[in-house]
């Protein structure tokens, strides 16, 4: 045997004494290379011997990370070369494949908060180690949000307005009116069904998160009348049967329907323009409380009223 020829891709990289039995190439390209020997002996060739070779790419050198922005991070990198492609790794999972010779990645969907990047290089589907650094991707601030109440002081059965205000746009706004109710409106109503002090409370939910919680108090009380004065002009007589008897069966318009309630069961009906009418002609009969003076009413029903103005 006279020689070895080397052969890489088909290409001769090395001719070696006959006695040569290894070859090292310090310096193969990255990607698969595949590799042939033959030995020489004269004019005589000997059956070529072939192995292949996945060598890696150089990893990528001097990776930065940093978020410039809300909801976005910048990765810049120095190549060796070799590489066909890049594979941009965040938090374990691909987030894009770049072409060979790219040194700068900008994330513009970046999730907000601590993040893993790994920059790995390929050079024809062999996988460098990947590079890897974290960033901590900006975020909006929360929203600071105040609110409001048109009357913090209210008679039952009257509709409540509040409202709110935050210092970011687009944001989710999130109500409790301490009844149990909620809404998810930025400037709700709400009708009380029974006298309290109820605290309602909002907050308001943004790209930075959740606003801090602002609390505001409603005093809803019950409203105060004279049981019988059907038309509220401080006197019980003549005017106030004639008044059950027109929302009765004409307007069926009332400022307090529960003051025409002779007997407080809940209802307005003829019973009671007959007992009003008993209560001044023969006295044999008394309205149900609030009487004789001014109060409200200690039965809870779905008859409505308004404060009589005759009442203290």
């Amino acid at each position: 045997m006279s020689s070895v020829e080397v052969r890489r891709g088909g290409s001769l990289i090395a001719t070696l004494g006959g006695g040569s039995n290894f070859f090292q190439e310090t310096s193969p390209p990255a990607g698969v290379n595949l590799y042939s020997v033959t030995a020489i002996a004269g004019s005589l060739l000997a059956p070529s011997s072939e192995c292949s070779l996945s060598v890696p790419p150089a990893a990528a050198v001097g990776l930065t990370c940093s978020s410039p922005a809300e909801f976005t991070a910048q990765l810049d990198w120095a190549l060796l070369g070799g590489d066909t492609a890049i594979a941009i790794h965040r938090n374990g999972a691909q987030v894009a494949s770049l072409p060979g010779g790219t040194t700068t990645f900008t994330d513009t969907a970046a999730p907000g908060g601590i993040q893993t990047y790994e920059v790995i290089i390929e050079a024809s589907g062999v996988f460098s180690d990947p590079v890897t650094c974290l960033v901590n991707v900006q975020v909006p601030a929360a929203p600071v949000i105040t609110a409001a109440v048109d009357f913090s002081t209210i008679e039952l059965g009257n509709t409540v307005q509040f409202s709110a205000t935050s210092d970011v746009a687009g944001v989710t706004w999130s109500w409790t009116f301490g009844d149990g109710e909620t809404s998810n409106e930025q400037n709700p109503q709400h009708l009380y069904s029974t006298a309290g002090v109820f605290t309602a409370s909002v907050t308001a939910t943004g790209q930075g998160g959740i606003s801090n919680l602002v609390e505001v108090t409603v005093n809803v009380l019950q409203p105060v009348f004279l049981r019988s004065d059907n038309n509220g002009d401080g006197t019980i007589d003549i005017s106030d049967p004639i008044q059950a008897l027109e929302y009765l069966f004409g307007s069926g318009l009332s400022s307090c329907e529960s003051a025409m309630d002779f007997n407080d069961d809940g209802v307005v009906d003829l019973s009671d323009v007959v007992n009003v009418l008993t209560f001044i002609f023969e006295g044999t009969v008394t309205p149900a409380a609030p009487y004789p003076a001014c109060g409200t009413d200690p039965t809870a029903d779905a008859l409505t009223c308004t404060s009589q103005s005759t009442c203290p």
